[in-house]
């Protein structure tokens, strides 16, 4: 080995500037396709909290023999939700420990009212896992914990709110309701008790900013407070009369339903406990149609759902 010379391999630079584009070009064709993969996982898990929603609110009517009704309430006080009458049903019983829905004084002493530890528990179930910005707590709903899953309590034909309390717009849920699966004349796998919302806050501090989307909470509707000097009834706490402009997936409204599902639309947990994803382009009307129980107005699924 005396006097011999030992050459040792290496990477030339233009060798190494290779091996980091090409690092670089599997990089930027994986993180699509891990993202696209993290986003189905989230979509069938949102379908699988609405179903466990829906098989909940199936197994309340077995117990009561109606569906939940969105609040239950005297007049404009606040109530429990329809998302805290089906707590038995979903395995929540640490949560119902901590309230007791038989007993509408322990929503609440106060109008509006005041959240607590129990009413501030972010149940998995209630969240869609696709709304990454919205926080736990609802800052549009007196901090109660967000759900992404709102009632509806039929059709609003004009743009505007009227008789908030106590009316029946012709949906599956509204205050005090006790809707039988006989009341549903229009076919119960052609109405829908169920709708995705979502949570984006842009100003806090002004709910009606139109950038804002106010979602919902589980717990009930809150009461009656004021909002630039205006008493409002806020029964989207829990509840929603869809009318054109709220009936529009994804569309301007600040209560409209809508997701953050890429694929444009949002879930609907219709009352036979299906769940159906309706496309961002289905008419506002055929949307407004199948949130009335009784009307008479019956579309072709096909035209809608994906």
């Amino acid at each position: 080995m005396n006097g011999m010379v030992v050459r040792r391999s290496a990477f030339t630079l233009i060798e190494l500037l290779v091996v980091i584009a090409i690092i670089a070009i599997l990089i930027a064709l994986l993180v699509p396709a891990v993202q696209k993969v993290r986003e189905a996982s989230a979509r069938t898990q949102c379908q699988n909290h609405m179903k466990q929603v829906g098989l909940a609110i199936h197994n309340f009517y077995s117990a009561k023999k109606h569906f939940p009704a969105a609040w239950t309430a005297p007049g404009s006080l606040p109530g429990w939700g329809w998302g805290a009458a089906i707590l038995p049903y979903i395995e929540q019983d640490n949560v119902l420990r901590g309230i007791n829905t038989d007993d509408n004084t322990t929503f609440s002493t106060t109008n509006p009212s005041t959240a607590n530890a129990a009413t501030q528990t972010s149940l998995a179930v209630y969240r869609c896992p696709s709304d990454n910005n919205g926080p736990p707590l609802n800052p549009f709903r007196l901090n109660y914990a967000t759900s992404n899953y709102r009632a509806t309590n039929g059709v609003n034909p004009t743009y505007g709110i009227v008789n908030a309390t106590g009316y029946d717009y012709g949906g599956c849920m509204f205050q005090n309701s006790k809707i039988k699966f006989e009341h549903i004349t229009d076919g119960s796998s052609n109405t829908y008790m169920v709708g995705e919302s979502k949570l984006f806050v842009k100003d806090p501090a002004d709910i009606f900013n139109p950038e804002n989307k106010l979602a919902c909470i589980w717990a009930g509707m809150t009461g009656v407070r004021p909002v630039n000097g205006t008493n409002y009834i806020f029964i989207s706490d829990v509840v929603w009369y869809p009318d054109p402009v709220s009936a529009i997936i994804n569309g301007p409204a600040i209560q409209s339903f809508g997701s953050y599902h890429p694929s444009g639309g949002a879930f609907f947990l219709f009352a036979d406990g299906t769940i159906r994803f309706v496309k961002q382009e289905a008419s506002p009307t055929i949307v407004m149609w199948m949130a009335g129980r009784n009307d008479g107005n019956i579309p072709s699924p096909d035209t809608f759902v994906q």
